[in-house]
């Protein structure tokens, strides 16, 4: 922890000596939302549609999330970021599954990231032998080339 900290204020500090012409303080990067239908079985930990389900007729149906990306704060091509997607998987009876994923990180540019991912799901209004599925991670990203987006 003490070196993720270390690298975040070179970086920081390192923006400074650039001559930097850019200073955002939480700087709303992106909004969305997204809506998708189910087309077969998903998950081990709930069996609907599959043999010896305990719900008849249960069959896993849609889901959707909410995606926002901040930029905390930058200086120059330093920036400070947390990209997050909040989601949730439902049946044709109720919603059984809510998650959030997200990824914070110091930036240089977008080309070299030092980041934490975090993803968790919940269920909701079941009990399984099984925990949560959860997934805790960090390290550094090397983006060596990536084309702007084009919807032409």
């Amino acid at each position: 922890m003490k070196k993720l900290i270390f690298i975040i204020l070179c970086l920081l500090l390192g923006a400074t000596t650039v001559r930097a012409t850019e200073y955002r303080l939480l700087d709303l990067e992106k909004f969305g939302m997204e809506y998708w239908k189910t087309d077969q079985e998903r998950d081990p930990y709930l069996p609907y549609q599959q043999p010896g389900s305990t719900t008849p007729g249960e069959r896993w149906k849609d889901g959707a999330a909410v995606t926002f990306n901040l930029t905390l704060a930058a200086i120059g091509p330093a920036s400070l970021y947390w990209d997050n997607r909040v989601h949730e998987d439902s049946t044709n009876k109720q919603v059984r599954f809510i998650g959030w994923e997200w990824e914070a990180g110091a930036s240089w540019d977008r080309q070299v990231d030092i980041f934490w991912h975090h993803h968790s799901q919940h269920l909701l209004d079941q009990s399984s032998d099984m925990r949560y599925p959860l997934e805790n991670h960090y390290g550094v990203r090397f983006t060596f080339y990536e084309r702007a987006k084009s919807h032409d």
